[in-house]
């Protein structure tokens, strides 16, 4: 899952799993009446390790408080219908806030509705950045 990366050169994946933010989302008024929990699961892969790995300073790696924090202020600014639109709303929001080469995996789920019978999950899942030419 790591970007490409020469041989002898480190990287280092950080992740953040099973954040669940209520939201409003859903294709008809009766889905979207109630918010439903949003299950976000993400993967960072750096090109290089951060300077916190030395350091064991916060300011000099990604602040997960700050990064689940952003996820849910975006989820939440608006009601939306569709899964995709939300992942990408989502993904546009994180990459922001990540260095240059960093490559984002993002899955976001959420739970058949009652009112349709299922019963399971549905996910989307975005990859944006580094390089996808793996």
């Amino acid at each position: 899952m790591s970007p490409k990366r020469a041989p002898g050169e480190s990287a280092l994946t950080i992740r953040l799993t099973d954040l669940r933010v209520p939201i409003s989302i859903g294709w008809t008024e009766l889905e979207r009446r109630a918010p439903q929990p949003i299950r976000f699961d993400l993967e960072i892969a750096l090109p290089a390790p951060p300077a916190a790995t030395v350091s064991d300073e916060l300011a000099d790696t990604i602040d997960y408080a700050a990064l689940a924090e952003l996820i849910r202020r975006t989820a939440a600014e608006e009601p939306v219908r569709l899964l995709e639109r939300l992942a990408a709303k989502v993904a546009d929001a994180v990459r922001g806030a990540l260095p240059g080469g960093a490559r984002l995996r993002l899955v976001v789920t959420k739970q058949l509705p009652e009112l349709t019978g299922g019963h399971g999950s549905a996910s989307i899942e975005l990859i944006v950045g580094g390089d996808l030419a793996e």
